[in-house]
């Protein structure tokens, strides 16, 4: 006992500390911890039945059950990519003691492995809490009672209403090996209700089939209309029930029109438009709605009587609608199933067409595999600050134990035969390495705060509609915390006045977040979670609109996003009008606060742009409130892929020129390529520019801004970088100082179609 009581108290007080840390952990373990007995969290829901994607804001929804009426907030504490924990806080509510109540939020994970836990706070101190495991959905661990299964951005996530099935009872996926080469993954919802009532909730879709359930309410149509409109695609199939779709919410939206419906007894179309040697078998006919050829969009297959299926745009997403009952036979008994789903779904349209490009077998070796993770780097520079690389700081090292080792042993042993001078020597170098160190890091990393603002904003002249994403990157020289925020700018100009002066209208407010890349290195998003000791943690308002005490450490940086949206925005004006040609025609203006640079206007596989100037000169200006025509003197017009891919095409047979034979080439894409602009351009255009086959890197993070699919749907997108600030960084309540500052305007014009035949017929046609 005399022993024990030398014990010293450090360790004592250490062996106390581990004990509470791991009781606190058991405590969580079984899921539910809380401080209160009146209070309890019933349960827990994240995303759909528990998957969501890493890097995507995510709903979760608590079950409280009080024994008192109390005033309560949810905190959800989730783990960014560097593995600092971000609590991120809800505007509170009343829980009544006589029923349960429903605390809803959002969350991003940034890990694909770790730990939410979600607080219920009252009057400031937490009254019950719970923690969820983040595990991938096949990891071999046993489930626990709270789980949530993260899902790499790649991933294809599709929502299906109304049980659209095969012949044997499989929903999609069970046959998703027949639909694409990414993982992929279903969520089945049975009623109309299980949809969620806000926009945001549906992010993570790549798509939403919709087979016989169109009665949705006010709210959730909204949501599903809204979710379209910023770049969603929705898949309609109407047959039988034409009646009860024309009564819906569904269709005052939905850019189809129907003429009642009609009896088939061909479906060769469906059959042609899934690429699959295969009859659909029927006996007599098959009830269909009977689609109205739209005024806009592509035909995707059809019969004598008229269309079977059309794509048409919606804002920045589009519908899939088909004439045909997905959820009843023939389809359902048919083996093209599959295959026709493929093409209503239009996944892996960047990699339909294998012919496209020469370079579809060469591999990026840089580690960088998406264009969202090129476009980071690019916007993460700072020419004034010069970081040393790696092999910069190794030589360094290695230098030092030369001078503390051999050359030391030179000086003292060989040429001067002192060795007791190593006492002095060595204290020397030393000093001379850790001064050189400190000088050198000075003057190397800088002494000012300075930021990076990359910035996007799209506008929908037919629907008035505008989105915008920022990203920004902050940099510090010191070991400090602050307060940042992102606020929109108006940068559009009031199409009444005969100047470019802004509009008085409110900016809208910004949601702000951590920013991530989908790789498994150091900072990305697919890096496996682990034990975090010591990482600071931060708050997010309850709006999302500022970070609070935000952690940036000595010489580091931290990177953000922000994103934010506006309808009723008047950003240009359009008469453009396509011929049976297919020469694009008319004009038309914009109407932002400034003037775009660099600017190129695209049509179906068609880039537009101005001439060469007098004396040689090229202007790249398009100011406001100016009239510009594509088949104009001062215009030019090129074929989009090569303006992306610098393709040319070279006759190899000279002899005989009538003969196919040709030489494709293109210039290689440099995935460590800093260019801003052209980073932008190849995401907005990737499809259009052969997909991951010819960039070698996929666009699966940033998919919601490919503008490809647009172009053959009568539609033109005017891209350009505009010279006015679409927002501003605050740091502590101060506009930050911007090393570099980038705006891209983005505007969907709409293109009158003065032909009639809208026939399905692949844009970007293989290369000859």
């Amino acid at each position: 006992m005399r022993s024990l009581t030398r014990l010293p108290r450090c360790p004592l007080f250490l062996i106390a500390a581990i004990a509470v840390w791991m009781s606190s952990a058991l405590c969580d373990a079984r899921g539910f911890a809380g401080d209160d007995p009146h209070v309890q969290i019933v349960n827990v829901e994240v995303g759909f039945d528990g998957v969501h994607k890493v890097g995507i804001w995510t709903p979760i929804a608590v079950t409280l059950k009080s024994r008192r009426d109390a005033s309560v907030r949810l905190l959800i504490d989730a783990a960014d990519p560097t593995g600092s924990v971000v609590t991120i806080r809800t505007p509170e509510m009343t829980s009544s003691a006589r029923q349960s109540a429903v605390l809803r939020g959002f969350f991003k994970s940034g890990r694909l492995d770790g730990r939410v836990k979600v607080r219920i706070v009252s009057q400031g101190q937490t009254v019950a809490s719970a923690v969820l495991d983040i595990r991938p959905w096949n990891d071999g661990k046993t489930e626990t009672t709270l789980k949530t299964h993260p899902l790499k951005q790649s991933t294809v996530l599709l929502g299906t209403l109304g049980e659209p099935r095969d012949e044997t009872g499989r929903s999609f996926d069970r046959f998703h090996g027949d639909l694409s080469t990414r993982p992929w993954r279903v969520v089945e919802f049975s009623e109309a209700d299980q949809l969620p009532t806000n926009s945001r909730a549906l992010d993570a879709l790549d798509a939403l089939v919709i087979a016989g359930s169109y009665n949705l309410d006010e709210a959730r149509n909204e949501a599903v209309r809204a979710w379209v409109s910023g770049g969603g695609h929705l898949v309609l199939s109407v047959g039988t029930d034409v009646d009860s779709y024309s009564e819906s919410r569904l269709s005052k939206w939905i850019p189809v029109r129907l003429d009642g419906r009609r009896s088939l007894r061909d479906l060769s179309g469906l059959e042609t438009l899934s690429e699959k040697n295969a009859r659909i078998s029927f006996l007599g006919s098959v009830n269909s709605a009977k689609i109205e050829r739209p005024d806009s969009g592509a035909v995707l297959a059809e019969t004598l009587a008229g269309p079977l299926a059309v794509r048409v745009p919606y804002g920045f997403g589009r519908v899939t609608f088909l004439a045909v009952d997905l959820n009843r036979p023939p389809l359902t008994t048919w083996s093209g199933m599959p295959n026709l789903t493929k093409r209503l779904i239009d996944i892996d349209a960047g990699n339909r067409d294998k012919s496209t490009s020469t370079n579809r077998a060469r591999l990026s070796h840089s580690g960088i595999t998406d264009l969202a993770t090129q476009l980071d780097a690019a916007r993460n520079e700072v020419s004034d600050i010069q970081r040393p690389s790696p092999w910069s700081v190794m030589g360094l090292f290695f230098a030092y134990l030369l001078a503390a080792g051999p050359i030391d042993y030179l000086l003292v042993h060989r040429l001067f035969k002192r060795p007791q001078l190593t006492w002095l020597t060595f204290p020397i170098v030393i000093a001379i390495a850790s001064g050189g160190a400190v000088w050198s890091a000075a003057s190397t990393n800088g002494t000012r705060l300075v930021s990076t603002q990359v910035d996007i904003v799209d506008y929908d002249v037919e629907l008035g509609s505008m989105r915008g994403i920022s990203w920004a990157m902050i940099y510090s020289p010191e070991t400090r915390r602050h307060e940042v925020a992102i606020q929109p700018q108006s940068i559009h100009a009031d199409p009444t006045s005969d100047n470019t002066a802004s509009t008085s209208t409110s900016n809208p407010a910004a949601h702000i977040i951590w920013s991530g890349v989908p790789e498994t290195g150091y900072g990305g998003m697919y890096r496996n979670g682990g034990f975090e000791f010591g990482r600071p943690t931060y708050d997010v308002a309850s709006d999302a609109g500022t970070i609070e005490k935000l952690p940036i450490p000595i010489w580091s940086t931290r990177r953000l996003e922000a994103t934010w949206q506006a309808a009723d925005v008047v950003a240009a004006e359009s008469h453009l009008s396509i011929t049976s040609n297919n020469v694009l025609t008319g004009h038309f203006r914009h109407f932002l606060d400034g003037s775009l640079q660099d600017w190129i206007l695209v049509h179906g596989n068609r880039a537009y742009g101005p001439l060469l100037g007098s004396g040689g000169r090229i202007h790249r200006d398009l100011p406001a409130f100016t009239d510009w025509q594509p088949d104009g003197t001062n215009a030019y017009s090129k074929d989009l892929m090569s303006l992306l891919t610098g393709q040319t095409i070279i006759n190899t047979n000279e002899d005989d020129p009538t003969k196919d034979e040709v030489l494709i080439r293109q210039t290689p894409y440099d995935p460590s390529g800093r260019n801003v602009a052209s980073i932008v351009r190849m995401m907005t255009f990737h499809e259009a520019a052969g997909g991951k086959l010819y960039t070698g890197l996929s666009n699966k993070s940033l998919g919601r801004l490919e503008f490809s699919n647009l172009l053959n749907m009568e539609r033109a997108v005017l891209f350009g970088r505009l010279t006015t600030r679409a927002s501003e960084l605050q740091i502590d309540g101060t506009p930050s100082p911007s090393a570099r500052h980038e705006t891209y305007v983005r505007i969907v014009l709409p293109v009158k179609n003065e032909h009639t035949d809208r026939r399905d017929t692949k844009l970007f046609k293989p290369a000859p």
